[in-house]
């Protein structure tokens, strides 16, 4: 067992292959969408200090607290925000309470669907083009 005042970041990268995939590498590196030869550079024997491109996607791929990852210290429990007032179809109450995490998950679903959107746009295109080169 690490030491938590020694444990590196590599330490905490194992930690979650060991828990979460339970040892398994290459699932680990799928889930990150990392190469498993990339990722032996950083669990391997060389043990290289992962950069911002490799962190970023193993936070948004891999369900982990950015924070702790980085540096090993857990996030404070979040803070609940609260509104009032019927801001919401589904809101019978009036009273929304969401956590600041689901704030942060309702984000990234904003910016997922502006990206299907996108190539909805451009999956039209090409439907487009393709009629155009049949009738040719």
């Amino acid at each position: 067992m690490v030491n938590m005042s020694e444990e590196t970041i590599i330490d905490r990268l194992q930690l979650i292959v060991d828990k979460k995939f339970k040892g398994n590498k290459s699932a680990f590196a799928r889930a990150a969408q990392l190469s498993t030869n990339s990722l032996s550079n950083y669990l391997g024997a060389r043990q290289s200090k992962p950069g911002l491109s490799m962190l970023e996607k193993i936070i948004s791929n891999i369900d982990v607290d950015a924070r702790w990852l980085i540096t090993g210290q857990e996030t404070h429990a979040s803070k609940e925000v609260t509104t009032r007032g019927d801001y919401s179809p589904s809101s019978m109450s009036g009273d929304i309470s969401m956590v600041v995490g689901d704030a942060v998950l309702i984000e990234r679903v904003k910016a997922l669907e502006a990206i299907i959107a996108e190539k909805d746009e451009r999956i039209a295109v090409l439907k487009e083009l393709i009629t155009e080169l049949r009738a040719r």
